[in-house]
Protein backbone atom coordinates (compact mmCIF):
# COMPACT_ATOMS: atom_id res chain seq x y z
CA UNK A 1 0.00 0.00 0.00
CA UNK A 2 1.70 3.14 -1.07
CA UNK A 3 1.51 6.35 1.62
CA UNK A 4 1.74 8.74 -1.11
CA UNK A 5 -2.22 8.20 -2.35
CA UNK A 6 -4.34 11.23 -1.20
CA UNK A 7 -6.93 10.82 0.74
CA UNK A 8 -6.80 7.12 0.54
CA UNK A 9 -10.26 5.15 1.22
CA UNK A 10 -9.53 2.06 3.25
CA UNK A 11 -11.62 -1.53 3.94
CA UNK A 12 -10.94 -3.57 7.60
CA UNK A 13 -12.14 -6.77 6.57
CA UNK A 14 -12.56 -9.12 10.12
CA UNK A 15 -11.75 -5.79 11.67
CA UNK A 16 -12.09 -7.14 15.33
CA UNK A 17 -9.61 -10.42 14.64
CA UNK A 18 -5.73 -9.53 15.95
CA UNK A 19 -4.73 -8.92 12.29
CA UNK A 20 -7.79 -6.58 11.83
CA UNK A 21 -7.50 -4.47 14.78
CA UNK A 22 -3.58 -4.01 14.47
CA UNK A 23 -4.40 -3.35 10.31
CA UNK A 24 -6.97 -0.52 11.84
CA UNK A 25 -5.13 1.19 13.77
CA UNK A 26 -2.14 1.19 11.23
CA UNK A 27 -3.91 2.41 8.14
CA UNK A 28 -6.75 4.48 10.04
CA UNK A 29 -4.75 8.28 10.22
CA UNK A 30 -4.08 7.74 6.35
CA UNK A 31 -7.31 6.94 5.43
CA UNK A 32 -8.12 10.43 4.79
CA UNK A 33 -11.20 9.26 2.36
CA UNK A 34 -12.69 7.05 5.04
CA UNK A 35 -12.07 4.19 6.97
CA UNK A 36 -14.83 1.35 6.68
CA UNK A 37 -14.90 -1.40 9.43
CA UNK A 38 -16.63 -4.19 8.61
CA UNK A 39 -17.05 -7.86 10.92
CA UNK A 40 -20.00 -10.21 12.11
CA UNK A 41 -19.58 -9.20 15.70
CA UNK A 42 -21.56 -5.69 15.84
CA UNK A 43 -20.39 -4.95 19.87
CA UNK A 44 -16.75 -5.55 19.35
CA UNK A 45 -16.53 -3.76 16.04
CA UNK A 46 -18.45 -0.52 17.76
CA UNK A 47 -16.27 -0.88 20.75
CA UNK A 48 -12.73 -0.75 18.25
CA UNK A 49 -14.68 2.35 16.21
CA UNK A 50 -15.07 4.09 20.16
CA UNK A 51 -11.35 3.37 20.87
CA UNK A 52 -10.36 4.70 17.48
CA UNK A 53 -12.07 7.54 17.68
CA UNK A 54 -10.68 7.98 21.63
CA UNK A 55 -6.91 7.69 20.09
CA UNK A 56 -8.01 10.66 17.84
CA UNK A 57 -6.50 8.27 15.34
CA UNK A 58 -9.88 8.18 13.04
CA UNK A 59 -10.20 10.18 9.78
CA UNK A 60 -13.33 12.12 9.22
CA UNK A 61 -15.30 9.59 7.67
CA UNK A 62 -15.59 6.49 9.67
CA UNK A 63 -18.27 3.85 9.05
CA UNK A 64 -18.77 0.48 10.46
CA UNK A 65 -20.29 -2.58 8.27
CA UNK A 66 -21.80 -5.32 10.73
CA UNK A 67 -22.64 -8.45 8.59
CA UNK A 68 -21.84 -11.96 7.48
CA UNK A 69 -18.83 -12.09 5.59
CA UNK A 70 -20.12 -15.62 4.21
CA UNK A 71 -23.55 -13.75 2.32
CA UNK A 72 -23.04 -12.71 -0.92
CA UNK A 73 -26.07 -10.65 -0.45
CA UNK A 74 -24.48 -8.72 2.24
CA UNK A 75 -21.23 -8.05 0.10
CA UNK A 76 -23.22 -6.54 -2.35
CA UNK A 77 -24.99 -4.29 0.16
CA UNK A 78 -21.96 -3.16 1.38
CA UNK A 79 -20.12 -2.41 -2.02
CA UNK A 80 -23.20 -0.49 -2.91
CA UNK A 81 -22.82 1.59 0.19
CA UNK A 82 -19.22 2.03 -0.79
CA UNK A 83 -19.84 3.32 -4.20
CA UNK A 84 -22.45 5.21 -2.58
CA UNK A 85 -21.09 7.12 0.37
CA UNK A 86 -17.44 6.89 -0.24
CA UNK A 87 -17.57 6.89 -4.23
CA UNK A 88 -14.22 4.37 -4.33
CA UNK A 89 -11.93 2.32 -2.41
CA UNK A 90 -8.01 2.20 -2.76
CA UNK A 91 -6.97 -0.35 0.49
CA UNK A 92 -8.09 -3.70 1.85
CA UNK A 93 -7.03 -5.86 4.99
CA UNK A 94 -8.76 -8.71 5.07
CA UNK A 95 -8.48 -10.57 7.95
CA UNK A 96 -8.69 -14.90 6.62
CA UNK A 97 -12.02 -15.41 8.23
CA UNK A 98 -12.34 -18.71 10.40
CA UNK A 99 -14.83 -21.45 9.27
CA UNK A 100 -18.14 -22.26 11.63
CA UNK A 101 -17.39 -26.19 12.30
CA UNK A 102 -19.87 -28.42 13.30
CA UNK A 103 -18.53 -31.51 16.15
CA UNK A 104 -20.93 -33.68 14.27
CA UNK A 105 -19.76 -33.05 10.67
CA UNK A 106 -16.36 -31.86 10.52
CA UNK A 107 -13.35 -33.46 12.28
CA UNK A 108 -10.80 -31.08 10.82
CA UNK A 109 -9.25 -28.27 13.34
CA UNK A 110 -11.41 -25.61 14.73
CA UNK A 111 -9.74 -22.73 13.57
CA UNK A 112 -8.94 -23.05 9.62
CA UNK A 113 -10.19 -20.32 6.58
CA UNK A 114 -13.60 -19.75 6.00
CA UNK A 115 -12.91 -19.62 1.91
CA UNK A 116 -16.42 -18.78 1.07
CA UNK A 117 -16.22 -15.31 2.85
CA UNK A 118 -13.00 -14.79 2.14
CA UNK A 119 -13.24 -15.21 -1.67
CA UNK A 120 -16.38 -12.73 -1.36
CA UNK A 121 -14.24 -10.42 0.48
CA UNK A 122 -11.74 -10.26 -2.42
CA UNK A 123 -14.28 -10.35 -4.77
CA UNK A 124 -16.29 -7.25 -4.03
CA UNK A 125 -12.99 -5.52 -2.72
CA UNK A 126 -11.76 -6.26 -5.90
CA UNK A 127 -14.32 -4.98 -7.64
CA UNK A 128 -14.68 -1.80 -6.10
CA UNK A 129 -11.05 -1.13 -6.63
CA UNK A 130 -11.26 -1.87 -10.38
CA UNK A 131 -13.70 0.50 -11.13
CA UNK A 132 -10.83 3.11 -9.36
CA UNK A 133 -8.59 4.48 -12.10
CA UNK A 134 -5.29 4.10 -9.59
CA UNK A 135 -6.43 0.43 -8.91
CA UNK A 136 -5.51 -0.55 -4.92
CA UNK A 137 -3.92 -3.23 -2.59
CA UNK A 138 -5.22 -5.56 -1.12
CA UNK A 139 -3.37 -7.56 2.00
CA UNK A 140 -4.99 -10.47 3.46
CA UNK A 141 -3.86 -11.50 7.00
CA UNK A 142 -4.49 -15.26 7.96
CA UNK A 143 -2.82 -16.95 11.28
CA UNK A 144 0.13 -19.49 10.22
CA UNK A 145 -2.04 -22.23 12.32
CA UNK A 146 -4.90 -21.97 9.89
CA UNK A 147 -2.41 -23.18 6.93
CA UNK A 148 -0.66 -26.49 8.79
CA UNK A 149 -2.34 -28.76 6.88
CA UNK A 150 -1.53 -29.30 2.95
CA UNK A 151 -5.30 -28.83 1.98
CA UNK A 152 -6.08 -25.39 3.88
CA UNK A 153 -2.67 -23.77 1.74
CA UNK A 154 -3.70 -25.12 -1.26
CA UNK A 155 -7.36 -23.76 -0.80
CA UNK A 156 -5.32 -20.27 0.11
CA UNK A 157 -2.99 -20.50 -2.79
CA UNK A 158 -6.02 -21.49 -5.15
CA UNK A 159 -7.74 -18.14 -3.70
CA UNK A 160 -4.76 -15.93 -4.12
CA UNK A 161 -4.08 -17.16 -7.78
CA UNK A 162 -8.02 -16.53 -8.59
CA UNK A 163 -7.97 -12.90 -6.79
CA UNK A 164 -4.83 -12.47 -8.99
CA UNK A 165 -6.50 -13.52 -12.45
CA UNK A 166 -9.53 -11.02 -11.34
CA UNK A 167 -7.10 -8.19 -10.56
CA UNK A 168 -4.85 -8.84 -14.15
CA UNK A 169 -4.89 -5.86 -16.38
CA UNK A 170 -6.24 -2.87 -13.45
CA UNK A 171 -4.07 -1.85 -11.26
CA UNK A 172 -5.15 -4.32 -7.98
CA UNK A 173 -2.26 -5.44 -6.18
CA UNK A 174 -3.08 -8.75 -4.02
CA UNK A 175 -0.86 -9.94 -0.94
CA UNK A 176 -0.85 -12.47 1.88
CA UNK A 177 0.72 -12.11 4.95
CA UNK A 178 1.04 -14.84 7.34
CA UNK A 179 1.00 -14.10 10.95
CA UNK A 180 3.13 -15.94 13.41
Amino acid sequence: MEPTRLQPVTLIAGAVSRFGAIAARELSARSQGGLLLADGDEHKLLTLADELEAERATPERLSTLAFDAADPSKWAKASGFVVEQYGRLDWAAIAAPKAAVSELVDFRPADRIDATALALALRAAGALMRNNSQGGAIVIGVDAHMLAAATERQQMAEILELAAANGRGSAVRVNLIILG
